[in-house]
């Protein structure tokens, strides 16, 4: 495992499948991090957080965060002949506002490449079944999906993201 603080961090080779998570990785909407997680979820509880994090995400657009360095790396990726697809532990109802943010923040993305299932290592072992690739990376910024995965997927190279400007 590798932990890195931005996407220029994650060493990328030829013809991988590029797996990264989007909340708190990709994506960062106002005032959640893992502080806030924690905060509402020892205070109120799960259910409570989850709708509270449910209504900030339903009424606010994300932004990239390390957006320059985030495009770098998509860049460098096509350039090296990956493919990148997106696993979020988010539920699979949330597949169409998922689709308009990251869009909204130009993520050219299509629908077939992003994926829904908080046991993330079981759904990459579903993911690359479709696709024509033997090596593997993975993004996240939580260390039990980070864990799960290395449980379940071989030839994967994993980084746990812990961005600087997540407190921003």
């Amino acid at each position: 495992m590798n932990i890195i603080t931005n996407y220029d961090q994650i060493i990328i080779k030829p013809n991988h499948l590029i797996v990264l998570d989007i909340d708190e990785t990709t994506l960062k909407y106002p005032m959640i991090n893992d502080k806030w997680w924690k905060y509402n979820n020892e205070t109120f509880g799960n259910d409570y957080a989850y709708n509270l994090w449910l209504d900030i995400v339903n009424s606010n657009y994300p932004k990239i965060l390390d957006s320059q360095k985030f495009f770098d790396f998509i860049d460098k990726a096509e350039q090296f002949n990956c493919k990148i697809v997106f696993l979020t532990a988010r539920y699979i109802e949330l597949k169409q506002i998922t689709l308009d943010h990251l869009r909204a923040c130009n993520i050219k993305v299509d629908d077939n490449d992003v994926y829904f299932n908080s046991e993330k290592g079981k759904e990459i072992l579903k993911i690359i079944k479709n696709y024509n690739y033997n090596n593997y990376i993975f993004v996240d910024d939580v260390k039990k999906n980070i864990d799960n995965v290395l449980n379940s997927v071989d030839n994967i190279d994993v980084y746990l993201m812990e961005h600087d400007n997540l407190y921003i």
